[in-house]
């Protein structure tokens, strides 16, 4: 089991992080502190409409060693696009403004973005929709509830770190 999140803030730089956790199996109001640096962090785009799940996935990549940009839909996406090239991209499917099909349609046309390695990850699985998904690009597929190891090793498999 991982550790339980309870609070992350900025620290004193631009590069600083401190993560607040409870140890698996813990109770109580003891909580340790993580700090965590993002120099030579490998970059990931994580797109999701869901606020709560968009910060939680964030937190707990950040607690791998990631560096990680959010955005809440595909235009979102694109837009955080122009200023990073994220070593991977994640993106939920079925979101407002534009869904994750047409945000891996406009990510080929792109060719800087287009070796960019793409997990997507939904609630809305079906063999067809997956299928899809990796025809237009996708590295993998994953569902949600996503499995948050199963997200780990995914990404460190996709990135070979």
């Amino acid at each position: 089991h991982r550790p339980r999140l309870i609070h992350c803030k900025e620290g004193g730089g631009t590069a600083q992080r401190y993560y607040y956790v409870q140890k698996p199996g813990q109770s109580g109001n003891k909580l340790y502190r993580y700090t965590s640096y993002s120099f030579g962090m490998k970059k990931i785009l994580l797109v999701e409409d869901t606020v709560e799940v968009l910060e939680n996935l964030a937190d707990l990549l950040h607690m791998e060693g990631f560096h990680i940009t959010g955005a809440v839909n595909g235009s979102d996406g694109l837009k955080k696009l122009d200023s990073i090239v994220p070593d991977l991209i994640i993106t939920d499917l079925r979101m407002p403004v534009m869904d994750g099909f047409t945000f891996l349609e406009e990510l080929k046309k792109k060719k800087e973005l287009a070796v960019v390695p793409v997990i997507v990850f939904s609630a809305n699985v079906t063999p067809e929709i997956e299928e899809k998904s990796l025809k237009l690009g996708a590295a993998a597929f994953l569902k949600k509830p996503i499995n948050v190891d199963i997200l780990i090793e995914t990404i460190r498999t996709i990135l070979q770190t």
